[in-house]
């Protein structure tokens, strides 16, 4: 599958996620503390938006009163940064924080996991710095597909 077609995927489940959101599970506490469900949310959007206006040359504009600076601080990008990795990433490890925050369905497409897990391995190093991934995680034995990625960029499902 191409880069396009993981993206479109990611973004789908995602936005199912969003859709599914009670209104009262939008303070939820999430995975990425101290970050509650609408966090995670606004999260997705300024990378999606920050990402977007580094190709454009623009600066980005904050979503839903959160600026992208108060989300953490986000480096550059490299020249050389893999972005449709990137984009995938934000799109599929958030979409089980959302989920596992608000209770909702944390399956995630299993063809996108494994596209992007192996996209993001080579950028390990990269990831791990404290504005990205949290400590890997080691997975149980026998673990499936989505649990070694979600413990790959630091979650423990």
């Amino acid at each position: 599958m191409d880069h396009a077609e993981a993206f479109k995927r990611a973004s789908d489940g995602f936005a199912a996620r969003i859709r599914a959101v009670r209104p009262d599970r939008w303070h939820s506490p999430s995975p990425c503390a101290p970050w509650t469900a609408r966090d995670v949310v606004a999260h997705v959007i300024n990378e999606q938006r920050r990402m977007l206006s580094t190709v454009r040359g623009v600066d980005p504009e904050p979503v839903h009163g959160v600026g992208i600076a108060e989300m953490g601080t986000i480096p550059e990008l490299a020249a050389d940064a893999d972005l449709a990795a990137a984009w995938d990433q934000v799109g599929s490890g958030h979409t089980w924080d959302l989920a596992r925050a608000t209770g909702g369905d944390e399956r995630l497409d299993p063809d996108v996991v494994r596209q992007v897990h192996e996209a993001l391995k080579p950028l390990e190093e990269f990831f791990r710095q404290p504005w990205a991934f949290g400590p890997k995680v080691d997975a149980p034995p026998g673990a499936d597909a989505q649990t070694e990625f979600l413990c790959f960029v630091g979650r423990k499902p």
